[in-house]
């Protein structure tokens, strides 16, 4: 289970017995599948694991996608960079847009 608040709801419908889904969905305000994943994972003795969404999800980091994206990215700003240059933060003159342009 996803998260603590379906494997709740799951257990509470398990609880009321015929149609306790339906009536934990509607007194909730979410899906009767949801409730019914809960309680399904609830007799599975899966217990709640704090998580709202499934590992994984998502697109892909585009450090992952281009391997280059960082050095190309050091490469637009270090012309214009102020600040102190062994300090992590640093300052540019380019704003994000033009970057993404530059990119």
């Amino acid at each position: 289970m996803r998260s603590s608040v379906g494997s709740w709801r799951g257990r509470l419908a398990r609880l009321i017995g015929r149609g306790g889904p339906a009536v934990v969905a509607e007194a909730a305000g979410m899906s009767r599948n949801t409730v019914i994943a809960g309680a399904k994972a609830f007799d599975a003795g899966e217990g709640p694991t704090g998580r709202v969404r499934a590992e994984g999800g998502g697109r892909p980091r585009l450090e992952d996608v281009d391997p280059t994206l960082l050095l190309d990215l050091d490469d637009l700003v270090e012309p214009d960079s102020r600040g102190d240059p062994m300090s992590p933060l640093r300052w540019t003159l380019k704003s994000t847009r033009q970057l993404a342009r530059a990119l």
